[in-house]
């Protein structure tokens, strides 16, 4: 509907204001990657306009850029400008809406539900200029077993080592389980088989199976009284919580987990992530750095930093959490995505060129990096090696229909040359 919108409004060269109602960060971004796709096969490029005590007067902002006529502003974190209240950019859209019209600026509002409530109260005027709103729902909420854009962090195992002949890990630890004794004796081996057990079960999809393994472990784990122990039980129950879309339910877990074994860091990084997930980015950042004062150098809790700084607008903070993460983790190629996306909304193209160009090095399988990597290619005008790009893209998700838009397009262009 968005991108319906916006087609016309470039076909006619008119203004277009939409707004973009989202529930979780991770819908947020997945949306605007998709229709960035569909939007630079009409010749339009994305750019991103991040709102701060700064840079609080969007109107003005975007007004001033020069090609305008061949962008798609997405504005986002209007609560941060600053002001009396927090409210200095509601007033300036309000204050300012005419350059909207006037300028032909094409626009996509990303708010919370908190942000969209205040809109219309703190920027009336503006508010009836808007041609649409949408609202996006978190689809985690409705998927029941799926799992999450983002998961957390088990700590021991990356989730990729999980997966790994995952059925053959199953039978092993399962065997080993079956034939222990029953008692006190055989408590402590028992544990030490039904943790890995249900990260196991829960890497393979089943998350009520690993959630009754983990139940049953926490029973045991409390008879001991070991807080370190209990604090696995209950960071698993945490993970698989989040992965059944029970945010409440996975949030109250970790607490618990950080409360119980506040050494550990991986418990704060994950409470860093759903309290970002939540949009209480307070919260996250608190949790973040007590993340880092446990262990400098866990490179899962400054990526996790770098995703509380880029969705609150402080893309040269984060810009610098995911180097330190890189640098930690070289071989991890996710990071190298998110640095290339802050990259690229700092207009950093070549940069975000080589960290797109790593992260599709490392994972080949990865069509969101080759997806990426051609957005930037052809945003530069480099169009062949956008080609490239978007071929590998489309082989590994062929029904990526975005892709296919944005390839065919590039195709046309490199023909006429």
């Amino acid at each position: 509907m968005l991108f319906e919108e916006l087609e016309l409004a470039v076909r006619w060269e008119r203004p277009s204001i939409l707004v973009a109602v989202y529930e979780s960060e991770f819908v947020r971004e997945e949306a605007q990657s998709l229709l960035a796709g569909r939007l630079s096969a009409l010749g339009q490029q994305v750019s991103a306009f991040r709102v701060d005590a700064q840079n609080f007067d969007v109107p003005l902002a975007l007004a001033g850029d020069p090609q305008r006529e061949h962008r798609v502003f997405f504005v986002s974190g209007i609560r941060w400008g600053g002001g009396k209240g927090g409210f200095e950019a509601y007033r300036a859209l309000n204050l300012h809406r005419e350059y909207f019209v006037e300028e032909k600026i094409r626009a996509v509002l990303w708010l919370t539900r908190s942000e969209a409530n205040a809109l219309p109260h703190r920027a009336p005027d503006f508010w009836a200029f808007r041609h649409r709103v949408i609202e996006f729902l978190d689809p985690s909420a409705r998927k029941g077993e799926g799992a999450p854009a983002q998961e957390l962090d088990w700590g021991e195992w990356k989730p990729e080592e999980l997966r790994a002949d995952v059925d053959e890990k199953i039978v092993l630890r399962q065997g080993l389980l079956e034939h222990l004794p029953h008692g006190d004796a055989s408590l402590a081996a028992r544990l030490d088989l039904l943790h890995p057990l249900a990260a196991l079960y829960w890497a393979k999809g089943e998350n009520q199976k690993a959630r009754a393994l983990l139940d049953e472990g926490l029973a045991l784990a409390d008879r001991l009284g070991d807080p370190v122990l209990r604090a696995r039980f209950w960071g698993g129950l945490g993970i698989v919580a989040h992965s059944l879309g029970r945010v409440d339910e996975a949030l109250s877990a970790c607490q618990m987990a950080s409360e119980l074994n506040p050494a550990e860091a991986v418990w704060w990084t994950n409470l860093a992530r759903l309290y970002r997930g939540m949009d209480r980015l307070e919260q996250a950042l608190q949790a973040c750095n007590r993340a880092l004062e446990v262990n400098p150098n866990l490179a899962g809790a400054w990526k996790a930093l770098g995703e509380v700084y880029r969705q609150g607008g402080r893309l040269e903070d984060a810009c610098q959490a995911y180097r330190r993460a890189t640098r930690l983790e070289p071989a991890q190629a996710r990071t190298w995505e998110d640095l290339g996306r802050v990259y690229r909304d700092l207009g950093r193209t070549r940069e975000a060129v080589r960290a797109f160009s790593k992260a599709a090095r490392l994972d080949p399988g990865d069509a969101a990096a080759w997806r990426e990597l051609g957005e930037v290619y052809q945003g530069l005008g480099r169009v062949r090696e956008a080609v490239r790009a978007y071929q590998k893209a489309l082989a590994l998700n062929p029904a990526d229909d975005a892709v296919r838009t944005s390839l065919s397009a590039c195709e046309q262009i490199h023909t006429r040359r």
